[in-house]
């Protein structure tokens, strides 16, 4: 039996340059971790609020924009610059933990 993926939405003003690094660093420590059956996604920010209904997290590199979405939100900016990344890791961590793959 397959695990269904969890999906974690990561988005920027555009979906294409902060956000695809985000994904990709999110990815390479998921993988050092050995955490699995996870989906990234990177998106344009205005997609976020309609993507979110599918995901168990939005990392939000976008100011705080006091949208309500169907989802936790953290923030990205960790990800991108490189200070804070182990709490931030931590702390997604904590969300998949939360939702783990339903089979």
């Amino acid at each position: 039996m397959v695990n269904q993926a969890r999906v974690v939405l990561v988005a920027c003003g555009g979906g294409i340059a902060s956000s695809h690094v985000v994904k990709n660093r999110i990815k390479d420590r998921l993988e050092a971790y050995g955490i699995e059956n996870v989906i990234i996604k990177a998106i344009p920010y205005l997609k976020a609020q309609i993507l979110s209904r599918e995901a168990v997290l939005y990392v939000n590199l976008s100011p705080n924009d006091g949208i309500n979405y169907a989802c936790p939100v953290m923030s990205g900016i960790p990800f991108l610059t490189g200070f804070g990344i182990e709490a931030a890791m931590e702390e997604l961590k904590a969300h998949l933990e939360h939702h783990p793959p339903k089979a």
